[in-house]
C-alpha cells in the first residue's frame, strides 16, 4: 500500500494459491503500465505537477525449486532501459537475514545470500520498517517477508519517505504503508515533551484517552507494544491538553468581554 492513494493487493481465492497482483488508484493519479505477469505488475506513476517515478509490485515464487525465478525475475526488470527513481514492493517468500524469522525451521543460508545478492546487483536497498519487523505469521512462525526496496535516485527524491507495518488484517499478512515523502513532516516539531499534567487528576477525558489507548492492538514483542501504547496515549493526551486549553481560553475572552456593572 503507497501512501497517495494507491494499493497494491496479492489476489486469492479461498482454498486456492494466490492468484497474482492487483493495482488500484484513485482518478487523481496518473498511472502508465511498462509490464506485468502473475508475480509482477511495473508501472509509471505521476500527478500533475510532479515528476513520474517507477513502481514495481512484486510476488515471488512460492516454491522453493522455482524460487530462483523471482531473482531472474527482478533482474531482468532491473536492465531495463529507465531513468526514473524506483521503488519495489511486495512479497518475495523469502528473508534476507536469519533475524526475519522467528520459530520454525531455520531458513537456507545460501537461499538469503541468493537474495541480498540480487538487490545488491539490481542497486536495490532495503528501506527498513517502521513497527513490527515479521510481516507474515502462523501459529508456530513468523517471518518478514513482505519487504520495500528503494533505488539511490527515489532516496535522494524522498528522503523521508518509510515503510510502516500496519495491524493485521484478515490475511496473513500485516500490510504495510509506503508514506513517499520528499520533505520532512513538521507536524510534530513544535509538540512539547509529553509529561502528565496535575490537572489531568480526576477528569474522564485522559482516563478515556489512555484506557483507548491501552485496549488498542498491536503487534511485535512485548516492550515495543508497551512502546507503542504509552506513544500513542501520549500523543492523544496532548491534542485533548492543547484543545481544552484553547477551550479554556475561549471561555476566558468570553468573561472578559462581557460589561462590568
Amino acid at each position: 500500500m503507497l501512501q497517495g492513494n494507491i494499493l497494491v493487493w496479492n489476489c486469492r481465492e479461498p482454498g486456492r494459491e494466490s492468484q497474482g497482483l492487483a493495482l488500484l488508484w484513485n482518478s487523481d493519479t496518473q498511472i502508465r503500465l511498462r509490464t506485468c505477469s502473475a508475480h509482477h505488475i511495473d508501472v509509471e506513476i505521476g500527478k500533475d505537477g510532479m515528476d513520474p517515478w517507477r513502481f514495481i509490485g512484486i510476488y515471488g515464487f512460492a516454491g522453493r525449486e522455482v524460487r530462483n525465478r523471482t531473482w531472474d525475475l527482478i533482474e531482468a526488470l532491473a536492465l531495463q532501459q529507465c531513468n526514473l527513481a524506483w521503488l519495489m514492493a511486495g512479497d518475495f517468500n523469502e528473508i534476507l537475514h536469519s533475524r526475519d524469522k522467528s520459530g520454525g525451521p531455520p531458513r537456507s543460508g545460501a537461499a538469503m545470500a541468493k537474495f541480498r545478492s540480487t538487490m545488491t546487483r539490481c542497486q536495490l536497498f532495503d528501506i527498513g520498517f517502521v513497527g513490527s519487523r515479521f510481516i507474515w505469521s502462523n501459529k508456530f512462525t513468523k517471518e518478514r517477508l513482505d519487504i520495500s526496496f528503494q533505488s539511490m535516485l527515489w532516496r535522494i527524491r524522498f528522503p523521508y519517505s518509510r515503510a510502516v507495518t500496519l495491524h493485521p488484517s484478515d490475511s496473513d499478512h500485516n500490510p504495510i504503508l509506503v508514506e513517499v515523502k520528499s520533505e520532512r513532516d513538521t507536524s510534530y516539531r513544535t509538540c512539547k515533551r509529553f509529561r502528565y499534567e496535575e490537572g489531568w487528576f480526576g477528569r474522564k477525558e485522559p482516563e478515556d484517552i489512555i484506557k483507548q489507548a491501552w485496549a488498542k492492538p498491536t503487534t511485535g514483542n512485548i516492550m515495543g507494544q508497551i512502546a507503542h501504547k504509552i506513544k500513542y496515549a501520549g500523543y492523544h493526551l496532548m491534542e485533548w491538553h492543547r484543545s481544552d486549553r484553547e477551550k479554556q481560553r475561549r471561555e476566558t475572552r468570553i468573561i472578559e468581554e462581557k460589561p462590568m456593572f
